[in-house]
């Protein structure tokens, strides 16, 4: 059995850019950057922790490390806040994405962080994940006022949120700053549209990739509109046989003929509609197909129809993955 690594005394590595995207402990991470003190760059993709240990909250110096992003799974504030105050003094970008814990909504926990322990800090990007239980408890979404004084209009670093459905019985509300820099973007679906019924639709220019996880949100009149997206992801469970054509609707969410790339990774996706859908991005170059299914007598008159003709022979699709 190998024994665990301990904090570096006088062993190191020249590395400068870390990438893990595994499942990473987070009390081995002060361990981890002990090795590498001259690192800039640090991206987890799947921080948590394994047990109740406290983390080792020693000083490393990072002198060299700048730029930092955490996509932490049930990491409270408390502990993120150890990594924070002994880890990333120079920090300059912050982009963290975490769940659950709604200390992460106290803006004044907040100020005081940044303003004692990552002074340089220039952009800071945070998306906030919750799942209650049926319902969403708004006076906690509305802490979002507090974000709004002086010290963080100074900053020019705005906050906005959307509440949006992740499945029947459970509730997401995604909590982030400058969406507008987003290169993807995830649509679920309405929570309530009386709640959001006064918000006017946003057009997010630097979105290049949509993703829709719920079927609904194709039937919602979604509140964001997507200029310059060249990529459209659908990935749910299954399709709704008696609902119809997406494809209109979906053009109030993309421009469809704009796009390049499509990913439908649904559970039998009616190959009817995925003609339908093909008609309307006349400009894919690949076709990622998870599942199709068709009736095998509808099949031939499927093909006769002008739409598919039209498909057949005006097509640019060069990849196909299926």
């Amino acid at each position: 059995m190998e024994s665990p690594l301990h904090i570096s005394i006088d062993e190191y590595s020249p590395i400068e850019h870390l990438i893990i995207n595994n499942e990473f402990d987070i009390h081995q991470l002060p361990v981890l950057l002990s090795y590498v003190p001259q690192l800039r760059r640090l991206s987890l993709g799947n921080l948590f922790q394994c047990s109740n240990e406290q983390i080792i909250s020693c000083s490393i110096k990072l002198n060299h490390l700048i730029h930092v992003s955490l996509n932490m799974i049930n990491i409270t504030f408390d502990q993120f806040e150890i990594l924070i105050k002994h880890l990333f003094f120079q920090v300059q970008v912050l982009y963290i994405t975490t769940t659950n814990d709604k200390i992460y909504l106290d803006a004044n926990r907040w100020e005081k962080l940044i303003l004692s322990y990552i002074p340089y800090l220039r952009i800071f990007y945070i998306q906030w994940e919750y799942f209650p239980q049926k319902n969403v408890n708004t006076a906690d979404i509305f802490m979002i006022e507090s974000f709004r004084t002086q010290f963080w209009l100074e900053r020019q670093w705005f906050f906005t949120f959307t509440l949006e459905s992740a499945d029947d019985d459970c509730y997401r509300v995604l909590f982030s700053t400058n969406p507008y820099r987003r290169k993807s973007y995830t649509l679920y679906g309405n929570l309530d549209k009386d709640m959001i019924s006064n918000y006017q639709k946003n057009s997010i220019n630097s979105v290049h990739h949509v993703y829709i996880k719920q079927e609904q949100t194709i039937d919602d009149d979604c509140r964001n509109y997507f200029p310059n997206a060249t990529e459209l992801t659908l990935s749910y469970n299954s399709i709704n046989v008696n609902r119809n054509s997406p494809s209109i609707i979906l053009n109030h969410i993309v421009p469809l003929t704009q796009l390049t790339k499509l990913n439908i990774n649904v559970k039998s996706f009616l190959f009817k509609t995925m003609i339908e859908l093909l008609y309307l991005t006349s400009n894919i170059y690949t076709l990622s197909v998870e599942d199709v299914c068709f009736d095998k007598e509808e099949l031939p008159s499927i093909q006769q129809t002008e739409i598919f003709q039209l498909v057949s022979t005006r097509n640019k699709i060069k990849n196909l993955i299926y």
